[in-house]
């Protein structure tokens, strides 16, 4: 699944993210919580898509207008963070943890659209403490933890 959106202000790093004061950062924050909440929602009544997602893995794409090098994680405590924020508000996922909820490295591109891109995560099997597996590989004395891929 892929939903877009023109970005609501120009991308900031984590590096930039350091020079700002409260106030400033605040408005990033909101402006780009708020931009992502309301475009999924929109794009879940466009396409009839009920707002609750399965556990995912997400990779967002970001604009620039300049083709240059850039750190790709310098980005995800800022813009990547904001988005998820934003769709978890919308009602994507009850929460933003990685039971959730998982993000890739974003994507720096020439272009003008915010591109978010949703996987579904599967679960596997981890291996136990106790060693004892029925026919289908699930521990038999008691639970066993679960992993996304």
């Amino acid at each position: 699944m892929m939903f877009s959106f023109p970005p609501p202000d120009k991308p900031w790093s984590t590096n930039k993210d350091r020079t700002l004061n409260q106030y400033e950062r605040a408005a990033l924050i909101s402006t780009w919580k708020g931009v992502a909440q309301v475009m999924y929602g929109g794009w879940c009544a466009k396409n009839a898509h009920t707002r609750a997602l399965p556990p995912s893995l997400v990779r967002v794409h970001i604009p620039f207008t300049v083709n240059r090098r850039r750190d790709p994680h310098n980005y995800c405590g800022s813009v990547v963070k904001a988005i998820i924020d934003g769709m978890v508000n919308a009602g994507a996922w009850p929460d933003d943890t990685p039971n959730y909820v998982e993000h890739l490295s974003p994507v720096l591109y020439k272009g003008d659209e915010v591109k978010i891109e949703m996987f579904p995560m599967r679960p596997m099997r981890l291996p136990c403490e106790h060693g004892n597996y029925d026919q289908c590989g699930w521990c038999t004395q008691g639970w066993t933890e679960i992993a996304w891929t």
